[in-house]
């Protein structure tokens, strides 16, 4: 349930920041996030920036991708100075999502980084298993005992 609340009216956020500014997902996700970047400071007189603070940038990513998927926001493609770029703007759905103010149900996706172990850690745990203490392994291997 207190995920549910922390999650209530993001979606109106989001849909009324894509409605005032044209940015990308990341961009979106920093000036939803209140985010100090020079190239969002402009903007700051908007009542949505900042909008979504108590989240995290990745959280705010995955909500864009959850309206992007539910087809009220559509990534558009918008020509800069030397390329084009994709920004997002509202659909027909989300502007009338925003207009009638109906709650959409976002979810906060927890992603987690995939742990790699490479052959370093794999040497120092073999040698764990053959029974070295954390001080013999660090000796064995030429590393502070702090590593």
């Amino acid at each position: 349930m207190e995920t549910q609340n922390k999650t209530r009216g993001v979606a109106q956020i989001i849909l009324h920041a894509v409605g005032i500014v044209r940015y990308g997902k990341h961009k979106l996700a920093c000036f939803l996030k209140g985010s100090r970047s020079k190239e969002i400071i402009p903007k700051m007189q908007e009542n949505v920036f900042g909008g979504l603070l108590w989240h995290t940038i990745p959280a705010i990513e995955g909500f864009i991708e959850q309206l992007e998927a539910m087809g009220f926001i559509e990534r558009k493609e918008q020509q800069g100075c030397h390329h084009s770029f994709s920004v997002y703007a509202l659909t027909d759905a989300g502007r009338k999502v925003m207009n009638e103010k109906i709650q959409i149900p976002v979810q906060e996706i927890k992603r987690e980084n995939p742990i790699t172990v490479g052959d370093s850690e794999r040497r120092t745990l073999e040698l764990f298993r053959q029974g070295n203490s954390a001080t013999d392994i660090a000796k064995i291997r030429n590393l502070a005992e702090s590593t």
